[in-house]
């Protein structure tokens, strides 16, 4: 069912892909969760199932409000950019700053580069997304059916420090 793919992850979020990359299972676990959060159980399901009347939230759609006309890009799209592909960014990148062996976590070393943090990418990726969620929400409002049902849960800030 998955809305994004590997393709999402360019640019400012580029992540590697290749044969032996764990970004799909990261998808496949997020986007799920990521609905859940942003729409509620059942606008979420309603979404998940392609049920018709969620094409607009899903595909993108230009919508008025309060005489003011806004473009929501939607989940998927042939920009390759989505709110979902910001929030597994996030988390893809979070999980894999460290390795876990037996011994506990460990930073990998590299040869010919210096470690980096991935803190202020990710925030960037986080804050886009919530820019991404105010649009979404003011779209989804405009739409009765879809207001009804449509009980997000906040997802907050994030900084460097993680806190």
């Amino acid at each position: 069912m998955a809305l994004i793919d590997s393709s999402y992850f360019v640019g400012e979020i580029s992540l590697p892909v290749g044969k032996y990359s764990d970004l799909p299972l990261f998808i496949e676990r997020l986007e799920r969760d990521f609905l859940y959060k942003a729409l509620g159980v059942r606008l979420a399901n309603k979404v998940i199932e392609g049920d018709e009347l969620t094409d607009g939230l899903v595909n993108g759609t230009t919508f008025e409000k309060n005489g003011q006309l806004y473009v929501w890009d939607g989940f998927k799209n042939e920009i390759k950019q989505s709110i979902i592909a910001n929030y597994v960014y996030y988390f893809y990148l979070r999980s894999n700053v460290t390795i876990t062996t037996s011994t506990g976590e460990s930073k990998p070393e590299t040869e010919n580069s210096t470690g980096a943090t991935p803190a202020f990418k990710v925030m960037r990726a986080w804050d886009e997304m919530l820019r991404g969620l105010a649009t979404m929400s003011a779209y989804i409002t405009t739409v009765p059916e879809l207001a009804a049902i449509y009980k997000p849960t906040p997802f907050g800030r994030v900084n460097a420090f993680d806190l």
